[in-house]
């Protein structure tokens, strides 16, 4: 299940580098936002939630998790002034990507 896990930290991961989790490309930064940034990444200002991405792997499950910043739901979730940037989630190609490694590692 480690090689499961690593995946799906990688991949979740990598929602930050695209801009765009399970749902598609996150939302634009308004130009205000943009005012106050040092760059135009999004959710990457100071690296915390991308950094806080992690998974647990037991024989049975693997959990990933984000242990960043208390603010990291907000993204998640949207707010009233901010919206969603979903970056926890599976991707269409997730769930067959997971059934290879876990075959692979059955020795099917």
């Amino acid at each position: 299940m480690g090689e499961v896990g690593a995946f799906l930290e990688r991949e979740h991961k990598l929602y930050y580098a695209k801009q765009a989790g399970p749902d598609g490309a996150w939302a634009a930064l308004a130009p205000s936002t943009l005012e106050q940034k040092k760059s135009g990444a999004i959710l990457r200002e100071t690296g915390a939630q991308v950094a806080g991405v992690s998974s647990s792997v037991s024989d049975r499950e693997v959990r990933i998790f984000n242990q960043g910043p208390d603010y990291t739901i907000f993204s998640q979730l949207g707010t009233r002034y901010q919206p969603a940037r979903k970056h926890v989630g599976f991707l269409p190609e997730h769930p067959q990507k997971i059934l290879e490694i876990i075959q692979r590692q059955l020795g099917f």
